[in-house]
Parts: structure tokens; sequence; C-alpha cells
């Protein structure tokens, strides 16, 4: 188990600590303590996040598409189309916002325990610019991983330009 001191210092340890406010030297712990003691998966992972993507109707009928996968990280693609845009040419805000809510749950599920699922609870999105261009792209990271709820962030770009950003709370079912 890798373990992050509060210097920036990691080292491997046998049993790791949460760090307690105030308390430098006990360890914090990566990966979380609900995550078994096996290394990450990857083809494990990568196949339960694609069966999220391909099992999405609305995700499917929108054409996001899954990109990459890792430890606590998401990223999808969408070309965009003509349906996909409002009346003055912009990309929709619910298709961005859809695609952020959805690639953050693709990131929580990378860090979720084995047999379980995770379920959007809140998000809140800033619309950081109108979105338009050919693509959309979506990385989500997670930022607090929990046994009961995650934290993640997306971030969605129009063609290279950072154009929202979603912070979503997901629930560990």
């Amino acid at each position: 188990m890798l373990v992050l001191y509060s210097g920036g210092d990691a080292r491997r340890a046998e049993g790791g600590h949460r760090r307690m406010l105030g308390d430098a030297e006990r360890p914090l712990t990566y990966p979380p303590r609900f995550m078994t003691e096996r290394e990450f998966d990857e083809p494990a992972v990568l196949a339960r996040v694609r069966a999220i993507f391909a099992s999405a109707p609305y995700m499917t009928a929108l054409g996001v598409s899954l990109v990459r996968v890792g430890a606590g990280l998401c990223e999808s693609v969408l070309a965009v189309r003509t349906e996909h845009t409002q009346h003055n040419g912009f990309v929709h805000a619910g298709v961005t916002a859809a695609m952020g809510d959805h690639t953050a749950g693709g990131a929580a599920t990378t860090l979720a325990p084995e047999n379980h699922g995770v379920l959007t609870s809140q998000y809140s999105i800033h619309l950081l610019r109108p979105a338009r261009g050919s693509e959309l792209r979506c990385v989500a990271r997670v930022l607090r991983p929990g046994r009961r709820i995650s934290v993640v962030e997306s971030e969605v770009f129009a063609d290279g330009t950072l154009v929202a950003k979603l912070t979503a709370t997901l629930a560990i079912v």
C-alpha cells in the first residue's frame, strides 16, 4: 500500500492510518480503505466502465464514447451533431451537463468496490463559456473517494477550450 505523508513523502507501508486534523505524523492512505488491497486491475475496471457507457441509452443516443480510464479517472468524447445544439448554434447545456455527469460516474466507478455501483446524488455545473465546435471532450477525476459517497470533478472542453466544470457527489450503492 502506498502511504502519502503530509510532507509529500511517499513510502510503502504494511498498514495505513487515516490522518486526523492536526496529526501531521499519521499517514494518509491511498488507495482509500474501502478498496481491497489488490492492485488496480485496469482491464477489469475498464470493462466495468465500458459496460456502464454501453448500457446507458441516453449516452448512446447522444453519441458519447469512452476514451480513457484509470484509477479515479475517466475521459469521454462526443462528436457534436446538429441535434446537440440549441437555437443559436451552441451545444445545449443539457448535453454538456449529461456528459459531465456520466463521465463523473465512470471515474467514481473506478474506485468503487467491485460489486457496487454509483448514482449521482447531487451536482453543480459552471458553464464558463458557450460550447461551440466539432468535439466535446470530458475529463473526470475523483477528488474524494469514500465508502458511501465520492466527490468527482468533470471538465468539459469544446475543441480544446474549457467550457464547463461540474462537481458531482455520487453515492456508492
